[in-house]
């Protein structure tokens, strides 16, 4: 007889969405997918930090370890769920070069409330993220 085991679950949906991975091509300067830039989310179930909002188009949280960009200015809104306590929304704008490659990197401490996100070029190392967008039309709620 087979019985649910919650850790077996648990396990098999953490394998099948470590393997996610999400395309965005909210573009408004008409730039095509041809050199799409990266960026990656490293396990995101364990940081406790996950995007819930990408370009102002809530699909729900997914835990993609992978989004492909097309180039130009992005925003992401992300929230950290950490013990069981979720934060209030943190937004962050970033822009997307053709063929560019980046990395979110978290920072959760849960004893003091505490978390954040970051983006950074991997060729440079250089954060890229700031807290407003270069353009003050595009929607972001």
């Amino acid at each position: 007889m087979l019985r649910f085991n919650p850790l077996v679950a648990g396990l098999g949906m953490a394998l099948l969405a470590s393997a996610c991975t999400t395309t965005y091509m909210d573009n408004a300067a008409g730039l095509t997918m041809a050199q799409p830039g990266i960026l990656v989310h490293k396990d995101p179930l364990r940081s406790g930090v996950l995007i819930d909002q990408v370009d102002g188009h809530r699909d729900g949280v997914r835990p993609a370890t992978t989004y492909r960009f097309a180039p130009g200015e992005h925003s992401l809104r992300t929230r950290a769920n950490v013990a069981f306590m979720s934060s209030e929304p943190q937004m962050i704008w970033f822009d997307v070069a053709p063929g560019g490659r980046y990395e979110m990197r978290t920072l959760v401490d849960p004893t003091h409330g505490v978390w954040g996100v970051g983006i950074f070029d991997t060729a440079t190392g250089t954060r890229v993220d700031r807290l407003s967008p270069h353009r003050k039309d595009r929607a972001t709620n």
